[in-house]
């Protein structure tokens, strides 16, 4: 076997146990001779970053799964089909009638297009099939790389008043969809769970393959946590949210707090809880009108409902509008309309007091021109400034959100990104992002999972020892305590936390000495068969003890060295496969609301699952 690059770097030395050690050839540091950490000490401490597969001959370079399996064509009729059905929303109906595009594909030597719609979801379904093989081949190699994957689940309503669950699956790099399943009546945890099981089932996979669940604070959504024993990262974005209507609405969103759920029994919670989202309906009255809205202070509820019964005027009258947008052309060269915020999401109200302040002067102008003596709506320097300080207090938390909403932003980033929205707010020094900063702080601390401060850690211990707004006690023995048991469930899920309550409660053990006494022949044969398994379960425990001391071992080296022992790099690259927030499951149901129109409404629910399985597909080809 070729020998690593890595060892033209360092001096193999041999102690008097005959342990190997590698003496660094720049810096004369001893370090254990492991490659993955020598490789790591030349990339940290000298720059030199080596690559495993550019120092092995190519013969020996093992392929990955997928090149034992073909690649789905898409220059079939099958697949030009699916594309033209969830890619361009072209219905059923309308593919099998048209001419144009029969003659189109026919051109392209791909087939006759079939006249029956039916025919033409069968064709689409039969791709869909196609592309679920694939998904298996995909994620099961994804598993092999990471060792664990990651689940991020959230529930949608369509336009038929019906339930779905959306089932996502991370790796460190992407994300596959497993589409829409379909929720009949009153479900809890454990029902919810089954559902999950069952999806995954279908892919060949189970939740012993996975690391951690991802998925807004909802009650139900915490006892499914509970329920298949995975690990849980609530939403980032939803906390946001949550801070920011704590902050300016007089009502509070979710009346159950986490801790509320965490001291529940699952059943209270399933019964109570199981139709109420974390967010639930925001802060407003019931009535859709915008002047419902119940600010906490009355000053910024006068100004903004001001700004909207503005904005409100010009967006009802066309002929006022029209006058507005001559000044906005003569003042930006450009056609801008006024935007109205919504009452369901907080950022909406941002995006309309940009707007607004952007064509203050327009606005104006149209104003003091116009024959209706609008004088009422005129506003003054101070209102204006404070619009520009209300901007400038909420602009950090959108930028915020969008950073942790990237498909490819982790753990790590989202917690530098919430560090520096926090110093924002701290310069800004007004009452409200105080405010906004204390309820931040308050709402997100409890959204830190272990997996997300351990990936921290890893990544730079410094920043959790000398956090600004989190005291999270890095350097205590409780959080060290707690970092090793994080790291070793971690490691051992799904295998040693099976075995280590079997011995810690001796029942199995018991049950199984009854019944080799019980179904023996013979002494000697009994005898036997006790001996091996007292060996098996001395052999598994050995294995426990074993990690456990390495485990030990490599947090020692990484708190002196800094360096990632392969336990530890184990450990940091299954948390890369979780992601900060659960928006991918969002941008899946604007996926299905799309296609599942009130025109298209007549959608059997496995014909949405698949469709939705193929806009994923297609949307990561266009990615890649």
């Amino acid at each position: 076997m070729a020998s690593s690059s890595v060892w033209s770097h360092f001096e193999k030395v041999k102690d008097g146990k005959k342990t190997t050690h590698g003496r660094c050839n720049k810096c004369k540091k001893l370090l254990l001779a492991n490659t993955f950490g020598l490789k790591s000490h030349l990339k940290t401490a000298h720059g030199i970053d080596l690559s495993e597969t550019a120092t092995l001959p190519e013969s020996k370079i093992q392929p990955e799964i997928t090149e034992f399996f073909p690649k789905l064509q898409h220059n079939t009729l099958q697949a030009t089909l699916a594309s033209l059905v969830v890619e361009d929303s072209i219905t059923f109906y309308s593919l099998s009638k048209s001419k144009k595009i029969s003659s189109w594909i026919a051109k392209d030597g791909l087939g006759v297009v079939p006249k029956s719609p039916n025919t033409i979801r069968e064709y689409v379904l039969n791709f869909a099939n196609e592309v679920k093989e694939q998904y298996k081949v995909e994620i099961n190699q994804a598993k092999l790389d990471s060792g664990k994957l990651s689940l991020a689940f959230d529930e949608w309503t369509s336009n038929r008043n019906r339930r779905y669950l959306n089932l996502l699956i991370y790796n460190d790099s992407q994300f596959w969809n497993l589409g829409l399943i379909r929720i009949l009546g009153k479900t809890n945890a454990h029902l919810l769970s089954l559902k999950i099981e069952e999806r995954l089932l279908e892919f060949d996979f189970s939740f012993s393959d996975f690391a951690a669940i991802i998925s807004d604070g909802a009650p139900i959504n915490l006892c499914v946590a509970r329920e298949t024993g995975l690990f849980q990262q609530l939403c980032i974005a939803h906390g946001v949210q949550l801070a920011v209507e704590e902050t300016l609405y007089s009502k509070s969103v979710s009346k159950t707090t986490i801790e509320h759920v965490e001291n529940s029994s699952d059943d209270e919670s399933d019964e109570e809880e199981e139709n109420s989202d974390e967010l639930g309906t925001l802060a407003f009255d019931d009535q859709n009108v915008f002047e419902t809205f119940h600010f906490k202070d009355d000053n910024f509820k006068n100004l903004i409902n001001k700004v909207r019964k503005t904005v409100k005027l010009f967006r009802k009258s066309p002929v006022q509008n029209d006058d507005l947008q001559v000044y906005v052309k003569e003042e930006i060269n450009k056609v801008k309309q006024l935007t109205l915020d919504s009452k369901t999401r907080w950022n909406s109200l941002i995006a309309m007091l940009k707007r607004f302040f952007e064509l203050r002067k327009s606005i104006q102008l149209c104003l003091l021109e116009s024959e209706n003596n609008n004088f009422e709506l005129m506003f003054s320097t101070e209102e204006y400034n404070q619009i520009e300080s209300i901007i400038e207090t909420l602009s950090p938390l959108e930028e915020l959100v969008k950073v942790v909403c990237k498909s490819n932003t982790s753990l790590y980033e989202a917690y530098l990104a919430i560090d520096i929205t926090l110093d924002k707010l701290s310069s800004t020094q007004t009452k409200l992002s105080k405010e906004l900063k204390k309820s931040l702080i308050e709402k997100l601390r409890p959204r830190f999972s272990d997996l997300f401060l351990l990936q921290v850690y890893f990544e730079n211990m410094h920043i959790l020892n000398s956090s600004k707004f989190f005291d999270f006690q890095a350097k205590s023995s409780e959080f060290k305590s707690k970092l090793y048991d994080t790291i070793y469930k971690l490691l051992n899920q799904g295998q040693l936390s099976t075995l280590n309550k079997e011995m810690s409660s001796g029942e199995v053990l018991n049950d199984e000495l009854g019944q080799l006494l019980a179904n023996s022949s013979s002494s000697t044969a009994s005898s036997q068969s006790l001996s091996d398994l007292i060996k098996a379960r001395k052999a598994k425990s050995s294995k426990s003890m074993q990690l456990d001391d390495a485990l030990a071992k490599e947090i020692n080296h990484f708190e002196q060295a800094e360096n990632l022992g392969p336990l530890l790099s184990n450990a940091l690259r299954i948390t890369k496969t979780l992601r900060p927030t659960t928006i991918d499951s969002e941008r899946a149901f604007s996926v299905a609301g799309s296609i599942c129109t009130k025109v298209r409404s007549s959608f059997k629910d496995n014909t949405l699952d698949n469709l939705c399985i193929l806009k994923g597909y297609f949307n990561n080809l266009s990615i890649q």
